[in-house]
């Protein structure tokens, strides 16, 4: 018996593509000078999965801890099944909200050194924008780019973050929408995942335990650099 591990109390049957609140058993030992921190791992189930919670224990030991089933079927879960495992973080836990991510991100930014960006001439924005456009109108577009060039990113390291307005997607019911990624290329598997590892870098996306899925496939782009021959898209 695994002394850090979260039980199932009574057998249960999570429907597909759904969440549910399961009441687990921790038969270890409890510091009470710390926070216990609960992460989903079923051995038996690799398809449920969930994200690492503060979690409370009462009196008789029992938890409860919020479950995901990502299959496209019911699961069954039996009375006494290793459902996950608790741990105790001594340390000040933050809640991870708005505020809270701002503030590290801000902290890392001022650990950088500032630097100006530099301002182009319209000559030099000519050069770099490549426009193909009829001759008596390409001075209207180099002043449309010199004017707001700040605003402008000079390379995929030089982004910015709106703070000023929230995106939400409104749909018709609570029902996830889950469409299973299709085969692609080894090629075009290959460049998605180098993109993704860049972007989690770059803070473009950020990783997710959900319920929703979207299949990723690559596009071919016209005159591009042989680095950049594909364009990562969401069906």
């Amino acid at each position: 018996m695994l002394t850090n591990a979260l039980y199932a109390v009574k057998e249960v049957t999570i429907p597909a593509l759904s969440s549910m609140m399961v009441t687990t058993k921790y038969k270890g030992l409890t510091n009470e000078n710390a926070l216990p921190i609960a992460t989903i791992h079923a051995p038996q189930h690799p398809t449920i999965s969930g994200m690492p919670a503060w979690v409370s224990i009462d009196p008789y030991k029992n938890c409860k801890i919020i479950i995901d089933n990502c299959a496209l079927y019911d699961i069954v879960l039996p009375r006494n099944e290793i459902l996950g495992i608790l741990e105790f973080e001594s340390d000040e836990c933050l809640p991870l909200n708005d505020d809270t991510v701002a503030n590290i991100i801000s902290s890392i930014q001022q650990k950088f050194p500032k630097v100006n960006k530099k301002q182009f001439s319209r000559q030099e924005i000519a050069q770099k924008a490549h426009l193909n456009v009829p001759e008596q109108y390409k001075q209207k577009y180099i002043d449309i780019l010199f004017r707001p060039q700040a605003a402008i990113s000079v390379n995929k390291m030089d982004l910015g973050r709106a703070k000023n307005f929230t995106h939400k997607i409104h749909l018709k019911d609570n029902n996830p929408v889950y469409r299973k990624q299709f085969k692609i290329p080894e090629a075009h598997q290959n460049f998605i995942e180098a993109t993704l590892d860049e972007w989690l870098k770059l803070g473009v996306v950020k990783r997710s335990n959900s319920l929703y899925n979207s299949p990723l496939f690559c596009v071919p782009k016209k005159q591009a650099k042989a680095s950049e021959l594909f364009r990562t898209s969401v069906n």
